[in-house]
């Protein structure tokens, strides 16, 4: 009831947040906003030229009302993260800001990055600054790095170098090309430590990546830690692929394997993915003990993903739901005891369908996060 007390007094309060009135508005976007797409790094696309994108998420605050019960109070006024972004006219992020609330309510991890384009739209320059500190402005960094961004004359990327303020420290990697431009090594190492990564890509006679191997070297010890390889029908779709991976970046004899999978790919009559079926072949932390994974997609009749479930020897492991805007609507997480955790999405959209604010429900209130859009006016 107090779950459904809250949703309904949520809704109320903003409108539009309903899952079912969030999705009602997708045919109304006009075609010219339709064309222009902001891109972020490690997140949803941004509709739009955007010229500034500023994410805050809040924590729920309860009042307690007896030694086993409390009831949903407020949200927090400060945010315990908030990130920044600043674009050119040209979609390229020209600066980041991001700020952390640590567990001490007087301690921010706040870091900043500055980008530097040249007159062809390249990256030439990162500087990034970090440090903690008890107040969010007018501070001093510490810590600050440099990276440069080096190409050669078919302005392929050939070398990132970073380097500390006072020059002590640093890091560097290579990449080499085929005559076709596809990257088949890349070299990643530090200055200071006495190990580096060597990844190799290779690839088949249509430029289709057919291997992927990631190798650790320290001190002349060598060890895989990712391996890759990839099989096509003749549509270029993959059907099957070889998966593994250990689980930690402290490669050392013993360490346990996040994944040792072979994957298989099943599509349906109109081309979408419909079926994954993993074998495991050997106990793994992805695994939690199965011997076959199965990862269902369902669509509606436009084409668009409603949901996909994920099942360990038949047992189902996790679920998500998925809106007619693709928005995570609903996700379903079971635990190897048996216990099952739901959560719930609510949205609310701008006149571009870019979110403004998003709420998590499981049995109670979990998070808020609200965003701030500026555009770039046409």
């Amino acid at each position: 009831m107090k779950k459904a007390a809250f949703i309904l007094i949520y809704l109320s309060l903003l409108g539009c947040a309903s899952q079912q009135i969030v999705t009602s508005h997708k045919k109304e976007v006009l075609s010219h906003q339709e064309e222009v797409i902001t891109r972020i790094p490690d997140k949803l696309s941004l509709k739009g030229q955007v010229k500034r994108y500023k994410e805050r998420s809040y924590t729920p605050i309860f009042q307690k009302l007896s030694q086993k019960d409390s009831i949903f109070s407020r949200w927090s006024e400060t945010p315990y993260f908030e990130i920044e972004y600043f674009f050119d006219s040209k979609g390229n992020i020209v600066k980041e800001y991001q700020q952390v609330k640590e567990q001490t309510d007087f301690l921010y991890y706040i870091s900043e990055s500055k980008y530097l384009y040249n007159e062809k739209g390249k990256l030439m320059q990162k500087i990034f600054k970090e440090g903690a500190f008890p107040q969010t402005d007018n501070n001093q960094y510490k810590y600050i790095y440099y990276t440069n961004y080096i190409y050669d004359d078919k302005n392929r990327l050939i070398e990132e170098e970073e380097c500390a303020l006072d020059l002590l420290e640093g890091k560097k990697v290579i990449y080499t090309y085929d005559e076709y431009g596809n990257i088949i090594e890349k070299i990643s190492f530090t200055d200071n430590n006495n190990y580096f990564y060597k990844e190799i890509y290779n690839y088949d006679n249509e430029n289709r990546q057919i291997s992927y191997k990631k190798i650790y070297i320290t001190n002349g010890y060598k060890n895989e830690i990712k391996k890759n390889t990839w099989k096509y029908d003749n549509l270029g779709r993959i059907i099957e692929e070889y998966i593994y991976e250990l689980s930690t970046t402290q490669y050392k004899e013993g360490t346990l394997i996040y994944n040792n999978t072979i994957r298989y790919y099943k599509y349906n009559t109109n081309g979408k993915l419909f079926e994954i079926m993993d074998q495991y072949l050997s106990d793994s932390i992805l695994a939690q003990g199965a011997t076959h994974g199965h990862t269902y997609y369902a669509y509606d009749l436009e084409g668009n993903l409603l949901c996909k479930s994920n099942f360990g020897d038949g047992k189902l492991r996790w679920r998500e739901c998925y809106d007619a805007c693709q928005h995570l609507v609903e996700e379903v997480y079971v635990s190897q005891e048996g216990e099952t955790y739901r959560k719930q999405h609510y949205y609310q959209e701008d006149t571009y369908h870019n979110l403004i604010e998003r709420l998590i429900i499981s049995d109670s209130p979990v998070e808020l996060s609200r965003y701030e859009i500026e555009y770039y006016r046409e």
